[in-house]
């Protein structure tokens, strides 16, 4: 299930980057917004360490700059700080081992 989601997150991302799905605010986004979502997004694919994280975040931040409106850019900076791998892994975990996990969270 997690391979299905981040195999179609990769295929927007790409269709996003080479102009076959439109942007889903349907707004114009500068250039420049979107080469920092792409900066970004590589240096967490070639991430090695904490600190690559902050680059990208740099990176993202920036985009928030140029286009404060685009929603992708806000999504991008949410992700890296593991606010969307944890919705992720929710959607994957059946509800009984979320209810335990709730459950021992509590003790």
């Amino acid at each position: 299930m997690i391979r299905l989601a981040v195999v179609v997150r990769l295929c927007i991302i790409i269709g996003m980057i080479a102009g076959m799905v439109p942007n889903a605010s349907g707004q114009h986004v500068p250039e420049d917004a979107k080469q920092h979502i792409l900066q970004g997004k590589n240096i967490i694919e070639q991430a090695r360490g904490p600190l690559d994280y902050l680059k990208a975040q740099e990176e993202f931040e920036k985009a928030i700059g140029i286009a404060p409106e685009w929603p992708d850019a806000h999504y991008n900076l949410k992700y890296i700080f593991g606010e969307g791998w944890e919705e992720e892994k929710e959607q994957d975990t059946p509800k009984e081992e979320q209810r335990a996990s709730q459950e021992d969270s509590l003790l």
